[in-house]
């Protein structure tokens, strides 16, 4: 089974930090809503008061997800989702390359 470098690198550090299956949960689910919104207001021009409240409004039904994943109610599956192995290899290109991807 072949699992994403940032699902192992999550594990690795709320392993040191000692974070019980909640806290690890919350961490993913909150860390995927901030990417999504940064990534918004990369690509749209957006009000980043805007993209705090969407992660704000998230607050609830994230809470709820990981706690529901952490008490096991909520089925997990046991391999990264498809596009996870092309995250990280587009990371790993994306910080070889010299050209501008957005103009400021």
């Amino acid at each position: 089974m072949s699992w994403s470098f940032h699902a192992r690198s999550l594990g690795v550090v709320a392993r040191a930090a000692e974070l019980e299956d909640l806290g690890t949960a919350l961490v993913a689910l909150y860390e995927d809503v901030a990417t999504v919104c940064s990534a918004a207001l990369k690509l749209l021009p957006l009000d980043p008061a805007l993209a705090a409240r969407w992660q704000a409004q998230l607050s609830g039904p994230i809470s709820a997800t990981a706690q529901r994943v952490a008490a096991g109610t909520l089925p997990v599956a046991l391999s990264p989702p498809p596009a996870a192995p092309a995250l990280d290899a587009a990371a790993s290109a994306h910080a070889t390359r010299r050209e501008r991807l957005f103009a400021t």
